[in-house]
């Protein structure tokens, strides 16, 4: 193995890493919002809901973080899910917004 291949693979492991650590908990954090608007009911039920589904979440992104060929698919995937959840949440907001305006 060239020296090149050993520092590519620790790039890729380091990268890999952030992805989970990081993108995981943008994610869980996002669903979390997400299911907290989603839901009917107490504000609070909502919320504890919200916050249990982030942790599933937060595994799966972690998982499919290091079970892809690629980082780059694997940062794909993590972002597009993220990317996902904040339009969801903006649209939300915008719907129940513009319904109170009128």
């Amino acid at each position: 193995m060239s020296l090149f291949q050993i520092k590519t693979d620790r790039f890729s492991l380091v990268f890999r890493i952030s992805i989970a650590v990081f993108g995981g908990f943008l994610l869980a954090n996002l669903s979390a919002y997400l299911v907290s608007l989603i839901l009917t009911g107490s504000n609070l039920n909502n919320l504890v809901a919200g916050m249990l589904l982030g942790f599933v979440f937060y595994s799966a992104a972690i998982i499919v973080t290091f079970s892809v060929k690629t980082s780059m698919r694997a940062f794909i995937w993590v972002g597009a899910s993220c990317l996902l959840c904040f339009i969801a949440i903006n649209w939300i907001e915008f719907i129940t917004t513009e319904q109170a305006v009128l």
